[in-house]
C-alpha cells in the first residue's frame, strides 16, 4: 500500500481514538452548592475522577472525587472566580470556570467561611417569618426543585455535535475515498 495512505489512516484512527477518551466537565451553582458533572465524549460518567477548584492565583481550595455518576458537589469556598479542574489521569484533563458574579454571597467571621444553617422546621400560618427567610425558604424550595432538570440539560448539551466531531467525520469520508481510489487504482495495473 501507498505509505502517504498508510500515514493517513494511521492519522485518522489515532485522531479518533484520542477523541474517543476526551472527557468534559460540566458545572452549575444551585444556591451556595457548585455540582459538576464529568463524562466522556460518549456521554459515559467518569468514575473516581479527581476534582481540584484553585482561585484566580491557582491555589487550591479543595479537591474530591466524582461518584459512580461522575457527579462531584461542594459548597462555595469563596466569593471569587473558581477554576474547576476534572483529572481522569493518564492526561485526561478538563476545567471550567465558575465567574465570582454567579457565586453567591458568603457570610465571614474572623476570615473563615460560615454557612447560614439550615433550617427545616415547617411554616406554618401562624408563624411569623421575615422577608429574608421567606427568600431563602423559597431559594432552597426552587434549588432543590430545579437541579434535576438542571441535570436533564447537561445531559442534552452533552449530545450535541461539535466541530471536532464535524472534522472527524469529513476525514473519515476522505479517508474511505482514499482507499476506494487507491483500490481502483490497483485495478486497473
Amino acid at each position: 500500500m501507498n505509505k502517504n495512505i498508510l500515514c493517513g489512516l494511521s492519522l485518522l484512527i489515532s485522531l479518533s481514538l484520542t477523541h474517543a477518551h476526551k472527557i468534559n466537565i460540566l458545572a452549575n451553582v444551585e444556591g451556595s452548592i457548585v455540582y459538576t458533572q464529568v463524562y466522556l465524549s460518549n456521554g459515559d460518567p467518569v468514575k473516581n475522577c479527581m476534582i481540584e477548584v484553585h482561585d484566580p492565583n491557582n491555589k487550591k481550595l479543595l479537591e474530591g472525587k466524582t461518584d459512580q455518576n461522575g457527579e462531584f458537589s461542594f459548597t462555595v469556598p469563596a466569593k471569587t472566580d473558581l477554576k474547576i479542574i476534572a483529572n481522569a489521569s493518564m492526561g485526561h484533563l478538563a476545567e471550567t470556570v465558575i465567574k465570582a458574579s454567579e457565586l453567591p454571597e458568603i457570610k465571614t467571621v474572623n476570615k473563615t467561611a460560615v454557612k447560614t444553617p439550615v433550617l427545616k422546621t415547617p411554616v406554618t400560618d401562624k408563624k411569623e417569618i421575615d422577608e429574608t427567610e421567606l427568600r431563602r425558604l423559597l431559594s432552597e424550595v426552587i434549588d432543590e426543585k430545579l437541579h434535576p432538570i438542571a441535570r436533564r440539560l447537561s445531559h442534552l448539551e452533552r449530545k450535541t455535535i461539535s466541530a471536532t466531531d464535524v472534522i472527524g467525520g469529513i476525514g473519515y469520508i476522505f479517508g474511505l475515498m482514499g482507499v476506494i481510489m487507491y483500490l481502483r487504482s490497483r485495478r486497473k495495473k
